[in-house]
């Protein structure tokens, strides 16, 4: 995985709107381990994607065992503004899970967002 540069300006923002859903998919496919750039920004998106409490209890979330279940009608999409560096990550993840065939279901509208949207 390319690592952003710290001396590369970032470009400005780009908005892409997700559901709960997505979030909690792009929380998991981001990277667990990299260089100190890429920690610091993966705990940065995962600061801000999280799920509030309020959402939590809005949604009627329950975990069981490694499944999420929650209230799909009562999902709402929030908007969020994404670096150059934080959709590079993102894209480059998407393309690796990708390469190795690990692709699911939940990954096709974050992959229409950021690689079909041309978020990159």
């Amino acid at each position: 995985m390319k690592t952003p540069s710290p001396t590369t300006k970032p470009s400005a923002l780009v908005e892409i709107s997700l559901s709960a859903v997505e979030r909690v998919t792009l929380l998991m496919t981001l990277p667990e381990q990299g260089g100190i750039a890429t920690a610091r920004l993966v705990q940065k998106l995962r600061d801000r994607l999280n799920l509030t409490p309020e959402e939590v209890k809005r949604l009627n979330i329950v975990i069981d065992k490694d499944r999420m279940q929650f209230d799909v009608a009562k999902d709402r999409s929030r908007s969020f503004g994404f670096s150059g560096f934080e959709v590079e990550l993102i894209v480059s993840r998407l393309r690796a899970l990708d390469k190795d065939e690990k692709i699911s279901v939940q990954h096709v509208s974050l992959w229409a967002k950021f690689i079909d949207g041309a978020a990159e």
